[in-house]
């Protein structure tokens, strides 16, 4: 008897040996330099105004703008988008984004229910989050869930479940594609692409219509060709499961969105690769990303104070602690002292005794050159993702609040 794996091996094992042989492009630095080197007139007058000693601050028409931009190049190669929920949980700016139509990616009940909470009207989910009682009621609710394990199918059948799922594969990049960020090859999220469990998959009763293939890299060898990779990887998927109508390409392409001109060249091969399937499968695939840091990352900058200056060091400490609010951010700094701003290249401390409370050095990092004053403002950038969710207190040392901008002027934004 034919299995799924007997009709997938071979193919499985060319697309890899394939990929393995292209050229890839170096990867780019994943630092955000402001356009032009400088940081734009409104958002300088707003940051000097707020009366904070640290604050975050967004930039409303810049959500917009990005995330119109991306979103016109994706539906021109027939793509949505959605924005993954763990990069980012202020209302105020997920409910922009749930009036430009995006949909919300979650990965627990609580951000399905932040979700529901701002307006989105679709809500993807996956993840071992979810409790048997939590994937009942995310399927009655209208919840697209795509199932993350083999004990999630279990528990899911046990049930009696009719709705439709979907579930997540378990990508493991070629070699060629992988970047030390990526963690495909010890990723423990999704379904194994084995014989053993693709079988699980396919002699499940339930209904099976999307497939998600994520890897979850911003940095890889080369995006564009991880995208496509995906992309050819996914059609194969559905291939074997006739039922399957979707294929969510994960994010994971932060460098490419800071790339404006090759992106849409980048999303134009990964609509072919869906054109190109349609023939093939009998069937048109809907293709969807539900990026997280492509999105946000560049509309939000802390703006902190500076409470100590070290020249021997060339370093300063600043009022808002990175290690409570940024262990993951690589940022560019400006120093807001009334004139022109200008980038300050030494190292960043938090107040907290705790030597790591620093911002990430990166390739920039050069200490020499002006030193700020104390009283100056920083502006810290890449502040929009995977910052604020990861807010802690240590040190009793308080999250600052965050404030959006536009041109009616600026308000406080939860």
């Amino acid at each position: 008897m034919t299995t799924v794996w007997d009709d997938l091996a071979d193919r499985l094992r060319s697309l890899g040996e394939e990929a393995d042989g292209w050229l890839v492009a170096a990867p780019r630095d994943a630092v955000f330099v402001p356009p032009g080197g400088s940081l734009d007139p409104t958002f300088v007058a707003t940051a000097l105004a707020v009366p904070e000693t640290s604050f975050v601050l967004w930039d409303a028409a810049n959500v917009r703008r990005h995330v119109g931009f991306i979103r016109r190049v994706l539906a021109d190669n027939g793509i949505g988008l959605a924005v993954g929920l763990k990069a980012c949980a202020n209302r105020t700016v997920l409910s922009i984004l749930a009036r430009m139509g995006l949909l919300a990616d979650a990965q627990s009940p609580g951000e399905v229910a932040l979700a529901r909470s701002v307006g989105f009207g679709t809500v993807t989910a996956t993840g071992p989050a979810f409790r048997p009682p939590d994937l009942d009621r995310l399927l009655r609710d209208g919840v697209l869930l795509d199932v993350q394990s083999p004990l999630q199918f279990a528990q899911l059948e046990e049930r009696g479940t009719v709705e439709p799922v979907g579930f997540r594969a378990r990508v493991r990049l070629p070699e060629r594609l992988r970047h030390p960020s990526t963690f495909d090859v010890v990723s423990r999220f999704g379904i194994e692409l084995t014989p053993d469990g693709l079988e699980r998959v396919a002699r499940s009763p339930l209904t099976v219509e999307r497939i998600r293939v994520h890897t979850g890299e911003a940095l890889s060898a080369d995006v564009a060709r991880s995208l496509e990779y995906r992309a050819r990887l996914g059609v194969l998927l559905a291939a074997a499961f006739p039922e399957v109508g979707e294929i969510n390409l994960g994010g994971g392409f932060l460098a490419l969105s800071r790339n404006p001109s090759a992106l849409p060249e980048a999303f134009k091969r990964v609509g072919e690769v869906f054109d190109e399937a349609a023939g093939t499968l009998g069937r048109r695939l809907r293709c969807w990303v539900e990026p997280g840091s492509a999105l946000l990352l560049d509309s939000a900058y802390l703006v902190t104070e500076v409470l100590d200056v070290d020249p021997a060091r060339h370093a300063v400490t600043v009022a808002a602690s990175p290690w409570n609010v940024a262990p993951w951010t690589f940022a560019t700094v400006h120093v807001l002292d009334g004139g022109e701003p200008w980038e300050f290249v030494g190292d960043v401390y938090g107040p907290a005794l705790y030597e790591n409370d620093r911002l990430r050095r990166t390739e920039r990092h050069c200490p020499t050159g002006r030193l700020p004053r104390v009283g100056d403002r920083l502006a810290v950038s890449s502040f929009g993702s995977y910052t604020l969710v990861h807010g802690r207190t240590f040190g009793q040392i308080p999250l600052p609040p965050q404030y959006i901008f536009d041109a009616n002027g600026w308000q406080g934004a939860a």
